[in-house]
């Protein structure tokens, strides 16, 4: 077999490999709890956004300056809710990144996030579910899958 023939069959199969892995699912699965079960109007409660993360896997912290894109956490639009206070996230591990060329910030393993959400002063009474997203870039030692957008809910009342 020549040279270029091998060349273009080990291109194509590298642009199929990034297919295989996200067809088998993806490497960060995310979870919300709350303590709380009442929240009066304009109060103040805390949800636990998890990040469980496939092995070889892991996503950038949330003070990841670019190019590898910060994991973001947010209260979602459109709902009696929004951020209560500054988000909680684990100690970063830190490493040179040779793709990007900087040194990185990441969590591997899980992430816990403790995100503060406060209820709307005129926020209806009653069961309601409060969401949180969250913008996240995943990698592994090869390559990075496109940025992704996830919401998890908590129950609330």
């Amino acid at each position: 077999m020549s040279t270029r023939r091998l060349a273009a069959i080990a291109l194509a199969l590298a642009a199929c490999f990034p297919y295989q892995v996200t067809a088998q699912g993806d490497p960060v699965k995310w979870s919300a709890s709350t303590k709380a079960t009442k929240v009066p109007p304009g109060g103040t409660f805390e949800v636990q956004a998890l990040a469980q993360i496939a092995e070889g896997w892991h996503l950038y912290s949330l003070t990841q300056p670019p190019p590898p894109i910060a994991t973001r956490i947010t209260v979602t639009p459109g709902q009696p809710f929004s951020l209560g206070g500054r988000i909680d996230a684990p100690s970063p591990h830190t490493a040179f990144d040779q793709s990007f060329g900087i040194g990185t910030e990441f969590c591997a393993e899980s992430a816990a996030f403790s995100v503060p959400v406060k209820a709307a002063v005129d926020a209806p009474a009653g069961k309601t579910k409060a969401r949180v997203q969250a913008y996240f870039q995943t990698c592994n030692d090869h390559f990075c899958l496109p940025p992704k957008r996830v919401t998890m809910e908590v129950a609330i009342e």
